[in-house]
């Protein structure tokens, strides 16, 4: 398995305006235009790089990113998606999960970074958005909403912060009452992408809160995941044509490394708040899928590249490389690393 990689894919990516939503095979697809969603993830990913590295360049991109982002942002607080290479809007508002990823990366960027101009203008849009975390009904959306506020804590925000986690986490957790069954532990009728987030962000809200029902559900719906996930003692991503909708078989096609990334965040954070060595094996297991421990037995990553293939369909690995692929990888990349370091 490779814990080195290469970045010159997200450099290949980034141009003045933002990174590329998509990659034809290793180059960037100008005719797909950008996304608020990939730059808000590429920021987040930029600023731990520069903090793992060093290396001013991932600062310099970080800048843009943010940038894109304060574009993008409408002038009431929510945000368009879909920006074409012209630069102009293709789209009168974003999508929830969008606006949470957004949010979340916002606020990241205000609690991490030392560098004025981003503290001060990630501030910005984070407080323009943060009226609209309360009128969230996805629960992926309100997830990311979650994980962000855990990032606000032990800023001058704090207190909103708490007591916002409290509110959204709420409403999580009713969710799941709602939901569950015998034979199904989860937050909707539904399991899609990104899954491994919802317990993750309930697993935070624990760490602030110390209520007992966010650690409970957070480990009954990553248990399950893991249970269903696994059966092959291997990852086996739920695929996009379909997913799993409860009392269906689950959709084999298309497997997404965002959802690779996704579990690695989720073991980690699972090992962080019980200080279970049980998810180690799980999170490296998550990690290995883009080396080839999957259902293919093929690797995503791109020794030439150093980008990542977009997933695993019943054709093969699709060739293409595009940035949410390998924002997940470099994420995930990013994790592993600073496990080693703990």
């Amino acid at each position: 398995m490779i814990n080195k990689i290469k970045f010159d894919h997200l450099f290949r990516l980034t141009d003045s305006t933002g990174i590329f939503q998509h990659a034809s095979f290793g180059l960037p697809d100008y005719s797909k235009g950008y996304t608020t969603d990939d730059n808000s993830r590429a920021l987040f990913v930029a600023l731990n790089l520069f903090k793992l590295t060093h290396d001013p360049r991932f600062l310099n991109i970080s800048e843009t990113y943010l940038s894109f982002l304060k574009y993008t942002q409408r002038d009431d607080g929510w945000w368009h998606n879909y920006v074409g290479y012209n630069k102009n809007y293709l789209d009168e508002k974003s999508s929830e999960d969008a606006f949470g990823r957004a949010f979340m990366c916002t606020s990241y960027a205000f609690s991490a970074s030392n560098e004025r101009r981003i503290k001060k203008s990630s501030q910005e849009l984070f407080h323009k958005a943060y009226p609209y975390i309360f009128t969230l009904k996805s629960p992926r959306a309100i997830s990311f909403a979650i994980i962000g506020l855990r990032f606000l804590v032990d800023t001058d925000f704090g207190k909103n912060a708490v007591d916002s986690i409290e509110i959204m986490s709420d409403r999580l957790c009713e969710y799941y009452y709602k939901t569950k069954k015998a034979d199904w532990h989860w937050f909707e009728e539904i399991i899609a992408y990104s899954n491994g987030s919802l317990p993750a962000s309930l697993f935070f809200a624990y760490s602030v809160l110390n209520e007992e029902k966010y650690l409970n559900v957070g480990l009954e719906t990553l248990n399950f995941l893991t249970k269903n996930l696994f059966e092959k003692r291997y990852l086996k991503i739920i695929g996009n044509e379909g997913w799993w909708v409860h009392g269906k078989n689950k959709a084999e096609f298309d497997e997404q490394p965002v959802d690779a990334g996704s579990m690695v965040f989720a073991y980690k954070v699972a090992k962080k708040i019980t200080g279970s060595s049980e998810y180690d094996k799980y999170l490296n297991l998550s990690w290995g899928w883009f080396f080839g421990k999957n259902s293919l037995n093929m690797s995503l990553y791109d020794n030439e590249t150093g980008g990542c293939f977009d997933g695993i369909t019943r054709y093969g690995v699709n060739e293409n490389e595009g940035s949410e692929s390998l924002i997940s990888l470099l994420g995930s990349y990013i994790i592993i690393n600073n496990t080693k370091n703990e």
